[in-house]
């Protein structure tokens, strides 16, 4: 389900890319990229509505309209985006937002923890060339979350060209 159309975003924003090649998990089968994505819906939308909506309408406002369209289906979602955007102009701003920040953030977290396996796989290394290589990902994935936090999402997980 798309909840909204992302035409407001650019082509740098992380939005721009494919969520599976930035952690790096392409050959990843579809019905679990379906499954991942439905999750990354539903924390979209959680944020949105909390962090964002949850910011801009009062809050008899929204726990009235969350009453009247529980976030359960499709149809409710969506009936209840409709009325979120009738009243704040700027819901479809929001929401981009929302899904900006929560993408960046489930990258960022995934290298992460990327980058703590790497470090405890390191101590546990029972030779040199083991640790050396471990080392290595450390370092990558150190790159990696500085280019995240930088946005520079053309030089995270396969769009990264050497």
């Amino acid at each position: 389900m798309q909840l909204y159309k992302f035409s407001k975003s650019d082509d740098s924003s992380i939005l721009a890319y494919d969520l599976f090649k930035l952690l790096g998990m392409s050959a990843v089968d579809q019905k679990e990229k379906d499954e991942y994505m439905e999750l990354l819906e539903k924390l979209v939308l959680e944020y949105y509505l909390q962090e964002k909506v949850g910011r801009s309408l009062k809050p008899k406002q929204l726990e009235d309209l969350m009453e009247k369209y529980p976030p359960t289906n499709t149809k409710n979602v969506e009936a209840l985006l409709e009325e979120i955007g009738e009243a704040l102009p700027n819901a479809e701003d929001l929401f981009v937002d929302a899904n900006r920040e929560v993408k960046a953030r489930v990258v960022k977290e995934q290298y992460e923890a990327k980058r703590l396996k790497y470090m405890r796989l390191m101590k546990e290394a029972r030779n040199v060339d083991q640790m050396k290589d471990y080392q290595s990902r450390i370092s990558n994935c150190t790159k990696t979350l500085q280019n995240i936090d930088e946005e520079k999402w053309n030089l995270v997980g396969e769009y990264v060209t050497t």
